[in-house]
């Protein structure tokens, strides 16, 4: 069953190796390339973000990508990302749609690293599920 449990947590679906991910060491983020065992970074539980012990990182190879554009009101211009067809986004209701297949007006999760609202503080807890990064 720990297998099992273990396998739902790989985040499968790939960017570019010079993609920055956000980590919680000193340094905030780094390249998904240069991030491997022991690393910590955040992972959606199905609920919230929460801290995740990166336990094996591995590059796949080459794969289609599509460059995904996002928009917000107050951003003085738009940001994107790049990824393969087959990543997962995690859309606002909670499902997960591959990039290659998002549409015009799909809004995906936002981002916090704060749980607890902006300026919470969150201590790295010892007892976190592991995840496998891939690239």
């Amino acid at each position: 069953a720990r297998y099992r449990d273990l396998l739902k947590r790989v985040v499968y679906g790939c960017v570019p190796a010079d993609t920055r991910i956000v980590t919680l060491g000193p340094e905030g983020s780094k390249r998904i390339d240069e991030v491997g065992p022991g690393d910590w970074t955040w992972a959606w539980n199905g609920r919230q973000y929460e801290p995740a012990r990166i336990i094996a990182a591995k590059a796949v190879g080459q794969k289609p990508c599509v460059r995904v554009t996002l928009t917000q009101r107050g951003w003085r211009k738009p940001k994107s990302f790049v990824a393969s067809v087959d990543h997962q986004c995690l859309l606002r209701d909670g499902t997960y749609r591959k990039a290659g297949e998002l549409k015009l007006n799909d809004r995906l999760m936002p981002f916090s690293r704060h749980p607890g609202g902006a300026g919470a503080r969150y201590r790295t807890p010892s007892n976190v599920t592991p995840i496998i990064l891939t690239w």
